[in-house]
């Protein structure tokens, strides 16, 4: 009769053991796919996220670009109009100088007009 008792109670803990192990299983699967899913959406993110970035890093590239490209362009063009400037200034001030060696006063007038002429015009500001 022992026996018995014995083998039932081996049964019954067997039994028991048997059904925590196929729930600990079925738990561990439900965790597993919630898992893997959850990481195949990182991973989908993950590849927005980066698509995002590289169009952001490209659109801010470009943009420099084009910034360098037009400053480079204001530069030059700031140059041209300096040289210019210059040089016509250069022939005003050799007018005058002209105009003051043959001591006319009609050249004279005209040249230091054409040398004022460069000033800047004075605004007031009130």
């Amino acid at each position: 009769m022992t026996e018995v008792i014995i083998q039932t109670v081996i049964g019954t803990s067997v039994s028991i053991l048997i059904a925590i192990l196929i729930y600990r299983i079925h738990s561990l699967r439900r965790v597993n796919k919630k898992l893997s899913s959850q990481l195949k959406q990182e991973g989908v993110d993950k590849i927005i996220i980066a698509e995002t970035l590289q169009k952001t890093l490209s659109e801010i590239n470009n943009t420099n670009v084009e910034d360098k490209d037009g400053f480079i362009k204001f530069l030059s063009q700031s140059r041209e109009w300096a040289f210019d400037y210059i040089e016509r200034v250069q022939v005003a001030i050799q007018g005058l100088q002209h105009a003051m060696l043959s001591s006319k006063e009609e050249e004279l007038q005209a040249a230091y007009k054409d040398l004022i002429d460069f000033m800047p015009e004075e605004k007031n500001n009130n």
